[in-house]
């Protein structure tokens, strides 16, 4: 599971992935639609994100998929990452406690909501399924790295914009 997750770990740091803050107005909003490739519709612990501040990015290389997301009225952002990815229809079950270094994964680093502390989750269980070739859909619950009392949904759907 340690490799696993420094693994993704680093993928997202290397992504590079992070951008400026936008500002809370419709030009930020229609700067973001027009700009960005792929897209997400994901509700985490009863917010839902359909935002993104980077392309949606799918590394055929290592199966993993990443991306900035943000939500305009709360203010919460994150980077999201998950993979290895299946292929199309198939689905891959998360375990957290797996043994297997290659086991699929779902990492948040950043604050999906303002108000929780923890900067940094990953999935304990779910499921990721590959709909087509490019959208994915995630279905898990998170918990935190330091505290993994909390439980926090993560549903919803990921297109990939870019594909490398």
């Amino acid at each position: 599971m340690m490799k696993n997750f420094k693994f993704l770990f680093m993928m997202l740091i290397g992504v590079g992935l992070l951008v400026s803050s936008c500002a809370k107005d419709k030009e930020a909003e229609e700067i973001i639609d027009n700009l960005m490739k792929g897209s997400v519709n994901l509700t985490i612990d009863g917010i839902t994100y359909n935002k993104i501040a980077s392309n949606v990015n799918h590394s055929l290389s290592d199966g993993m998929v990443g991306c900035y997301v943000f939500d305009l009225n709360s203010e919460g952002s994150f980077v999201l990452g998950f993979g290895p990815v299946p292929a199309v229809g198939e689905t891959v079950t998360i375990d957290i406690n797996s043994s297997d270094e290659n086991a699929p994964a779902i990492v948040i680093t950043g604050a999906f909501n303002t108000e929780i502390q923890e900067s940094m989750f990953m999935a304990k269980s779910g499921t990721i399924k590959c709909i087509s070739t490019d959208k994915y859909e995630l279905d898990a619950i998170l918990i935190g790295i330091t505290d993994a009392t909390k439980e926090y949904k993560i549903q919803g759907t990921v297109k990939a914009g870019v594909t490398e």
